[in-house]
């Protein structure tokens, strides 16, 4: 299976300078730097028991605790909200991390000499 950007959809669609967050847009979805107004809608999924235990996180329980989990966690490096293009509802939550491994890592592969 190969992934292909939509000829018409341009990827990426600020200009990105390391240390500049990005906005990523598809035909459907938009991955973009989470905002302070998103709280609300953060806490309208994560509230709910069948989203947050599943990922490992407790319930919400307020805007507030969810402004701040938005603040402290969700709004580090290469971490993004996913929202749906056409209304800009959000859906989600992704990131990106990359780990660089030596030779000594722990689940590295070890080659023959």
């Amino acid at each position: 299976m190969s992934i292909r950007p939509h000829s018409s959809v341009p990827m990426l669609t600020t200009p990105h300078r390391k240390g500049t967050p990005m906005e990523l847009i598809s035909k459907r979805l938009t991955l973009r730097p989470w905002l302070d107004s998103d709280a609300p809608a953060l806490y309208n999924l994560a509230r709910s028991p069948k989203v947050g235990p599943a990922a490992g996180w407790t319930v919400h329980e307020s805007v507030g605790q969810s402004l701040d989990i938005l603040r402290n966690i969700l709004r580090g490096p290469e971490q993004y909200a996913i929202t749906l293009r056409d209304t800009g509802e959000l859906i989600g939550a992704i990131g990106r991390r990359i780990v660089k491994l030596s030779a000594t890592s722990p689940g590295r592969p070890r080659w023959p000499s």
